[in-house]
């Protein structure tokens, strides 16, 4: 049997590819655990993602629920409302009422009588002087509903709906009764109250 003899020049080479063999597991082992730590930044990433979209729509009130933000025209609603659902409207081209652009559209409910429910438009005054011209119109009628002065509105359907208009400085506020087309003469004391303490700005 012949005898193999390693010269140095053999002993460094077989050096080298250790040292490469290693290095490529090494490397390969690395590459093996990196999806683990993306996937620890990503679920990093999107559990701040998520927690500023809530800080972002903490605002909102959440369907079925009895909260209203601060500071708009679901301010004064109160416990005995629920939230049902809001609609952003701004990407409509026109408010119902001239002279305003649409913004967002909610339906609240009485908890104590789901019979009674509102839908309430807020719009932006965007030309005051089409606004009063609107209001002014023979068919809308001037009124004061609990302390508070307004107009009805003919809402413009087939079946010769009307709502009540609240008017701001920068805003309107448009309520329906969900169940009618008309608004009705006689309130319930519910509705009369939030009429009274809406914050139309």
């Amino acid at each position: 049997m012949k005898t193999i003899r390693l010269t140095n020049n053999h002993v460094i080479f077989l050096a080298a590819v250790c040292v490469i063999v290693a290095a490529a597991v090494a490397i390969r082992l690395l590459m093996v655990q990196t999806p683990d730590k993306t996937a620890d930044v990503r679920t990093s990433v999107s559990t701040n993602t998520q927690s500023t979209v809530k800080i972002e729509t903490a605002g909102l009130p959440e369907p079925t629920s009895a909260r209203f933000a601060s500071g708009d025209a679901l301010q004064g609603l109160g416990a005995n409302w629920t939230f049902l659902k809001q609609e952003d409207q701004r990407m409509l081209s026109m408010s119902f009422v001239a002279g305003t652009a649409p913004g967002r559209e909610s339906v609240v409910q009485l908890v104590s009588n789901p019979k009674v429910s509102l839908t309430l438009e807020e719009s932006y005054i965007n030309d005051q002087k089409k606004l009063d011209a609107a209001l002014a119109e023979k068919d809308v009628k001037k009124v004061t509903v609990a302390k508070r002065e307004g107009y009805i509105v003919p809402m413009g359907s087939l079946a010769g709906g009307t709502a009540l208009v609240l008017t701001g400085s920068t805003t309107i506020l448009i309520i329906q009764d969900t169940n009618t087309e008309l608004w009705p003469e006689e309130l319930d004391p519910e509705v009369a109250t939030y009429i009274a303490t809406a914050r139309v700005p």
